[in-house]
């Protein structure tokens, strides 16, 4: 798998300072670019994911974990790798046959079906409350899928990979979903032995995630990003 990873070394262009506005003439140019940006309606990526980005290109060839840092050398992600045990690559094998059923089952609005399952906030919901209500019709094939023993023992493993490498942070997720859960017992968590207050299963065959902004998470935040299948990640 390959990894993108800001590089530590950094570069700058010093020019003379020009010669400072006055402060009518400020407020004048902020006014223009007040205007400006309300009537440019381009989209503009977030984040700077052009040549200048400072990134560096890591090819990942082994299951040995390998973090990702910032321009600090803060842990702020980590390839894990795999499990190379037969068993649980044959449990794996099962469980993205069972997903690629279950994308010819699954009740979908649109071309790219998922499954959505434990409880979120947002989206025009007052409080929290469970994604998988039992009048949901994809509701079954849902708690298949999350009583799937693979499924079971790669979520555990996900968590196991995240207290490893972000300990505080996972107290944090473990403190809060159980604060949740016990002010509200109707919340249902998918996996006592997972942190994670969700789970979507992209189902299809191909999923790309666009630069965006996702208001609805935690900012500084863990997710646990997992692919199945026989594919080259190259």
């Amino acid at each position: 798998m390959r990894q993108i990873v800001p590089s530590a070394s950094t570069s700058a262009i010093l020019q003379p300072r020009a010669p400072r506005p006055s402060k009518n003439c400020k407020n004048k140019m902020q006014s223009q670019e007040v205007r400006k940006r309300q009537h440019d309606t381009t989209p503009k990526p977030s984040g700077n994911h052009g040549p200048d980005a400072n990134l560096k290109l890591i090819c990942q060839c082994s299951g040995n974990p390998t973090p990702i840092l910032d321009h600090s050398s803060h842990i702020i992600g980590v390839a894990a790798g795999q499990d190379s045990e037969a068993t649980w690559l044959g449990g794996l094998a099962k469980l993205t046959d069972r997903l690629e059923k279950a994308r010819q089952e699954c009740h979908s609005r649109g071309t790219h079906p998922f499954l959505s399952s434990s409880f979120s906030h947002g989206g025009g919901r007052t409080e929290p409350m469970n994604l998988n209500p039992p009048g949901n019709p994809n509701f079954h094939l849902v708690e298949e899928l999350v009583g799937n023993p693979a499924m079971k023992r790669l979520m555990g493993q996900l968590s196991s990979i995240f207290s490893t490498w972000a300990p505080k942070l996972y107290d944090f997720y473990n403190r809060n979903i159980n604060k949740f859960c016990l002010h509200s017992p109707e919340l249902k968590r998918n996996w006592l032995g997972s942190v994670f207050a969700a789970v979507m299963f992209n189902l299809s065959p191909q999923t790309v995630c666009y630069p965006h902004k996702d208001f609805a998470n935690l900012p500084f935040g863990w997710c646990s990003i997992t692919t199945l299948g026989n594919f080259d990640p190259t």
